[in-house]
């Protein structure tokens, strides 16, 4: 970080540790993913997916990882924003057997000015838009802070095939948000 004795006093914007913006057939299995802050996306995601225009993400499996120690676990489009299209351009996605643990979204490090303040932060899961067969099962999300800090949000959109079961929700009672939020 700049200013740091180990710095060579050149900023280097830090995005999050995983980002894709198409594809099928994604395995994600029994990683870690630990630290993270808000400094040139919005939240800080940990990892993000993002598709555009005619792009797709479809049959992610998320399993046996650790999300810890960042400002927003994961963070997700569910349709492109950007064009007049509802149609969901996420689909087939599971997150099972995670362990989603310490995401403040409190935690700022001097965000640039096209980053915004942490309004909306702190989230294991946030998808924005809608998708289709969204799964997600036997999952710990634990410690939970920030503005809003459900553990599962969803906006802006409709979709199908929503599943949430057999998950432990740590309530922090952080900003009196509750833990799955519409």
């Amino acid at each position: 970080r700049p200013g740091s004795s180990a710095s060579d006093g050149l900023y280097y914007p830090h995005r999050q540790q995983l980002e894709w913006k198409r594809g099928e057939k994604f395995l994600i299995d029994g990683n870690r993913f630990i630290g993270g802050w808000i400094d040139y996306n919005a939240c800080g995601p940990m990892i993000m997916a993002t598709p555009r225009g005619s792009d797709v993400i479809r049959d992610l499996k998320f399993t046996n990882n650790t999300i810890k120690g960042g400002t927003t676990g994961f963070y997700f489009i569910g349709t492109d924003d950007r064009s007049h299209s509802l149609t969901p351009i996420v689909s087939r996605i599971v997150f099972e057997n995670n362990i989603f643990t310490d995401l403040d979204g409190y935690r700022v490090s001097k965000p640039h000015d096209d980053a915004v303040t942490p309004a909306y932060c702190g989230y294991p899961l946030y998808l924005h838009g809608s998708s289709e067969t969204l799964i997600i099962n036997h999952n710990l999300f634990d410690r939970a802070r920030g503005t809003r800090t459900q553990t599962f949000a969803f906006s802006n959109g409709r979709g199908s095939g929503l599943q949430i079961r057999n998950n432990i929700l740590w309530y922090t009672n952080d900003q009196n948000e509750g833990q799955l939020w519409k």
